[in-house]
């Protein structure tokens, strides 16, 4: 199983905000925690999908460490 760094931090107008330092330019948001993180792996699906093979390739090995 392979993990990745996800970082959840209150927003100070309200709601959560979630990002992977690993992972530039993928975010989410949401009302409470469990939903930001919803939608960051809904997120994820998307920035994984317009990636190409070969990034995809460079952000498994990265995970992999």
């Amino acid at each position: 199983m392979r993990t990745m760094r996800v970082v959840v931090k209150e927003d100070e107008d309200g709601g959560f905000y979630v990002y992977s330092p690993d992972l530039k330019g993928c975010v989410s948001q949401g009302e409470t925690e469990a939903e930001a993180l919803r939608n960051f792996a809904e997120a994820l699906e998307g920035w994984l999908a317009a990636k190409t093979e070969k990034q995809r390739q460079r952000v498994r090995a990265a995970a992999a460490r």
